[in-house]
């Protein structure tokens, strides 16, 4: 019997640090730098995401794939200064949990807290755990978006998980 291929490992793809992801049925690259998934590969299949190969490396935002654009997508009536595409797309995410259940598959969820506990444009407090993302990896890649705003100012939120499907 062939050894399991089922892992979760920190490593490198095309360049880019990256969480490395096996499962039985598929392997994925997830880069902490804006929880910005990289790579798709179900098996037998090519990579399903496309990346740009003049992508650049942190602090500048990475090319294709699917970044988690947060609390704006584009500009969204944000000041001329303010980050394309959110606040959390050039920020560095943490692995908050990783767990495999028994058919290998793994669920992971990243967290993108703001430094200093607030944003620049003080539209969301400290108080807030601003952008968290995780989902299952097996045969398809899911991805769910939670937001906890915990300020009890109104506000706008707009979010976008924006991706790159190879052609």
């Amino acid at each position: 019997m062939a050894a399991r291929q089922d892992t979760l490992r920190f490593g490198e793809f095309q360049g880019l640090p990256a969480l490395i992801v096996h499962t039985p049925f598929s392997h994925a690259a997830v880069s902490l730098f804006g929880g910005h998934v990289l790579s798709f590969v179900p098996n037998g299949f090519e990579d399903v995401l496309w990346l740009s190969p003049t992508t650049k490396r942190p602090p500048d935002a990475i090319r294709g794939g699917v970044p988690v654009c947060w609390p704006y997508f584009a500009k969204q009536g944000q000041p001329p200064e303010a980050p394309q595409h959110g606040l959390v797309r050039n920020r560095q995410w943490k692995l908050t949990h990783a767990e495999q259940n028994e058919e290998g598959e793994w669920v992971v969820a990243l967290a993108a807290p703001f430094p200093g506990g607030g944003d620049p444009s003080g539209q969301h407090p400290a108080s807030e755990r601003p952008a968290e993302s995780h989902g299952p990896l097996d045969r398809r890649l899911s991805l769910k978006d939670v937001r906890k705003d915990r300020s009890s100012r109104p506000g706008y939120s707009g979010e976008s998980l924006h991706g790159k499907p190879q052609n």
